[in-house]
């Protein structure tokens, strides 16, 4: 055992020189320094097999694979060398598993050689990254959080995969009618907001949309975080980094869109977002964070107010350029579409709406055929 631990910390060590060096080292040429730094004829087939598995669990992610690779997997969240949580589309909700890792010592290295081949510095004056990634042949949107954010100064990772193939509508809907319903709107450029919480399965919405437009259009998506795997020729995907989204909303005014769509709408993209609607564009389509459909109109307007230059714009000012451009509220829970809402307006600042019949359920299982009129706000 002893034995064991001096080569494998030898191996550990031999990671961490390669990363200064900025180099990916090989397990053969790990087992060549190990020998020569440790003035050895040779490892015997067992300490070069457990040496391999340790050398798997650094550098690939071999703990996770499993999961990882699980065909129905949303995400895997890895909060400690000994413990994560994994969501599916079957589980419908979290599942805690026990994983290998051998101390702290090593999930910090794993996640710091896994930054190091996607060309992410990740240290405590840079604790936060989130990108996109290939991990055994699947891609994954990765979030990367350092100890030093933490109260118990662990690490923490977080695996949300994200689908290369795209699926068809009807997966989010109950009948033909709701399928035939979103088609239409798509095929009309109605403007669209898709709103629910983390993992409800908005993006995966917006992505079987973009695959629902005619392939005549030309569509600008603007990204922070790169989700949408299409590379259809008429897409242009434009991905924040020394820019942010609020700069490539202006340029996409100036590459002759027949739509605007952002990944998700949290900061101060909303301004030109709907300020685009307002002159004329037609088809936009985001995804936003919200507790339901009025809850959504309610937070646009908040974010519309917070970064806004004009600290004088009056609230209901706000409140009606949201309701006058934007056409339907899809609610999504637990990788369905639970709600539809029509805007029709804004009356001070609330929001006045309908709920779409072809979504609104009533209590004997029938669809309502004639929407009421709803206010939103307080």
């Amino acid at each position: 055992m002893n034995q064991y631990r001096k080569y494998s910390n030898e191996l550990r060590r031999q990671i961490k020189l390669s990363m200064d060096q900025g180099i990916n080292i090989s397990f053969e040429t790990i087992k060549e320094k190990i020998t020569s730094v440790l003035d050895l004829w040779g490892l015997s087939e067992d300490e070069e097999s457990d040496l391999f598995i340790l050398y798997s669990k650094l550098t690939n992610w071999s703990a996770l694979e499993k999961f990882l690779v699980t065909p129905d997997l949303t995400e895997v969240l890895l909060h400690s060398y000994s413990y994560i949580q994994v969501d599916t589309f079957s589980s419908h909700g979290l599942l805690n598993y026990e994983i290998s890792f051998e101390n702290e010592e090593d999930l910090q290295l794993s996640i710091e050689v896994f930054a190091f081949k996607n060309s992410q510095s990740w240290n405590s004056l840079d604790p936060f990254k989130s990108f996109y990634s290939i991990i055994f042949k699947r891609s994954f949107r990765v979030t990367l959080i350092h100890g030093s954010l933490c109260s118990n100064g662990s690490p923490k990772i977080f695996f949300r995969r994200t689908k290369e193939e795209f699926l068809s509508i009807d997966s989010f809907t109950n009948t033909i009618d709701q399928k035939k319903w979103l088609e239409e709107k798509i095929r009309k450029k109605s403007n669209i907001i898709i709103s629910g919480a983390t993992g409800s399965g908005k993006t995966t919405l917006m992505n079987s949309f973009i695959h629902n437009i005619n392939i005549e259009e030309h569509l600008i998506l603007l990204e922070d975080v790169h989700e949408f795997p299409g590379k259809d020729p008429h897409i242009s995907c434009l991905l924040s980094g020394k820019k942010t989204l609020v700069d490539y909303c202006h340029y996409a005014l100036r590459m002759r869109p027949d739509r605007i769509m952002i990944g998700e709408l949290r900061g101060a993209e909303i301004i030109p977002f709907f300020l685009s609607m307002n002159t004329g564009h037609k088809g936009m389509l985001t995804t936003l964070h919200a507790n339901s459909a009025s809850d959504s109109i309610e937070r646009l307007g908040t974010l519309f107010a917070l970064y806004s230059k004009s600290k004088d714009l009056p609230y209901e000012k706000v409140f009606s350029l949201i309701c006058q451009n934007l056409d339907y509220i899809i609610f999504m829970e637990e990788k369905r579409i639970v709600e539809v809402i029509k805007i029709l307006g804004a009356d001070g600042n609330r929001s006045i709406f309908q709920k779409v019949p072809e979504f609104n359920l009533l209590e004997d299982g029938a669809f309502q055929a004639i929407p009421d009129l709803h206010l939103g706000g307080p």
